[in-house]
C-alpha cells in the first residue's frame, strides 16, 4: 500500500463519520512523516512546525479523528500497520459505499467481517521500518499458515528484535486470522483482567466473561492470533530458573492449559529473554508448542537498518 491509499481511506473515515476533516497541511505532514517512520521532531524540522504544537495539539486531534471513525485506537505507532493489515471504515447501513455483512448461520463468518478490519494493536509497535530476517519469517509463517503448532514462543536477549518479529509476523499474515491481539505484559498486568480483555475480543462480546474456561473455549471458536509480549516481566529476576514473581504465577497454569486443551484453533505467540520452563514441558509432551530462538541480524541487515 503507499501512502496516497491510505491517505485517501483515513480522510474519507473522518468525513463520513461527521468528524469533521483533516486539519489541512499539518495534520497531513504529520500522516505523510508518520508513514516514512519519521518522529514530530523530524516532521516539525522538514515542515518548518514547532515541535510541540505537533506532539500537544495538532497530533493528538488527528489521532483522535482517526480513533473515533475508525471504531479502533489508531495512534502515531499503529497507524501504517493497521492500515496495511486492512483497516477500513465499520459497516453501517449509514454507510453505502461499505455495506453491512452479509448475514451468515456461521459464527465465524460473522466474526471474520466484523472484526478482520479491527486488529487490536493499539499496544504494538510501529514496524513500517523492519527489515531482514526473511527466511525466519517464512519458516514461522509456513508453520503458522499449515496451523502445525498454536503455541509460539519467540525468545532470546534483549534488544534482539522479538518484538518487533512478531509485529511483523501478524501484519503479513492477518488475512490468515479472523481477528488479531497484541498486548504488552508487565507484573502489574492482572491475569483476571487480560483474559477477560482477551474474551471480549476474540468473542465480539461487549459483555464481560470471565475465566479460564472461557478464553479456550473463545480460542477452539475463532482462528484468531493472539500476541503476548514480554514474558520475561513476568518471571523472577533473581533465579532464572523460570519461576514466576507472587503476582504472577497463573500466567504459567495459562500456558500449560491452551499447550494441553484439545481442538484450538487460534494461535498464541509469546515473546520473552528466556524459554517459559512451561514452553519445554509441552514440547515435550505435545506437538502443539514450538520455541524459536533469536539471535542478532546479520551484518547486512543491520547495515540496512542503521
Amino acid at each position: 500500500m503507499e501512502f496516497e491509499e491510505a491517505f485517501q481511506i483515513a480522510e474519507e473515515a473522518i468525513r463520513q463519520t461527521n468528524n469533521g476533516r483533516l486539519n489541512g497541511k499539518v495534520q497531513i505532514a504529520i500522516l505523510r512523516g508518520t508513514w516514512d517512520g519519521q518522529t514530530y521532531e523530524e516532521i516539525a524540522k522538514q515542515e518548518n512546525y514547532s515541535p510541540r504544537y505537533l506532539q500537544q495539539d495538532a497530533g493528538p486531534d488527528l489521532w483522535d479523528k482517526l480513533t473515533k471513525a475508525f471504531g479502533t485506537e489508531v495512534n502515531k505507532n499503529n497507524f501504517r500497520t493497521l492500515m496495511e493489515m486492512g483497516l477500513r471504515l465499520p459497516a453501517s447501513p449509514d454507510h453505502s459505499e461499505h455495506p453491512p455483512p452479509i448475514p451468515s448461520d456461521n459464527a465465524s463468518d460473522n466474526f471474520w467481517h466484523s472484526t478482520l478490519c479491527h486488529p487490536d494493536l493499539h499496544e504494538a509497535p510501529d514496524v513500517s521500518r523492519f527489515c531482514g530476517r526473511s527466511k525466519t519469517r517464512q519458516d514461522l509463517k509456513d508453520l503458522i499458515t499449515l496451523n502445525a503448532y498454536r503455541l509460539f514462543c519467540i525468545y532470546g536477549v534483549g534488544g534482539v528484535g522479538k518484538t518487533a518479529l512478531a509485529v511483523k509476523l501478524a501484519q503479513e499474515l492477518h488475512n490468515q486470522f479472523e481477528g488479531i491481539i497484541y498486548r504488552s505484559l508487565n507484573p502489574q498486568r492482572n491475569i483476571t483482567d487480560l483474559q477477560t480483555e482477551l474474551i471480549r475480543y476474540l468473542s465480539n462480546e461487549s459483555k464481560d466473561q470471565t475465566g479460564l474456561s472461557a478464553l479456550l473455549s473463545c480460542l477452539r471458536k475463532y482462528r484468531c492470533l493472539v500476541i503476548l509480549d514480554g514474558w520475561e516481566s513476568l518471571l523472577s529476576s533473581n533465579t532464572h530458573d523460570g519461576s514466576y514473581l507472587p503476582s504472577s504465577t497463573d500466567y504459567g497454569d495459562l500456558l500449560l492449559e491452551i499447550g494441553r486443551a484439545s481442538s484450538i484453533q487460534s494461535t498464541l505467540i509469546i515473546t520473552s529473554r528466556e524459554k517459559p520452563k512451561e514452553i519445554e514441558i509441552l514440547e515435550i509432551e505435545t506437538v502443539h508448542a514450538y520455541s524459536y530462538l533469536l539471535y542478532e541480524m546479520g551484518e547486512i541487515s543491520g547495515r540496512a537498518l542503521l
